[in-house]
């Protein structure tokens, strides 16, 4: 949006706001495809840092309950 509608300086507030707009309506009536490059599967893999442990989420939660009512 910086380099395609705000390159250069808008003289007011309401001209901004339109240009804005025009410049949102057409973006979206232009969507960009996405070429993914790994299923799922394979993601979970490489990035593994990213996604959490369920199993271990789950005794976390199961040990700060026990805490709790105690």
């Amino acid at each position: 949006m910086t380099k395609q509608c705000l390159n250069r300086r808008i003289p007011d507030i309401e001209t901004l706001k339109k240009e804005l707009k025009e410049w949102n309506d057409k973006y979206d009536q232009e969507p960009t495809k996405i070429n993914w490059q790994f299923t799922n599967e394979t993601s979970r893999v490489k990035l593994k840092s990213l996604y959490p442990d369920i199993e271990q989420c789950k005794e976390q939660r199961d040990k700060l309950r026990e805490k709790k009512s105690q």
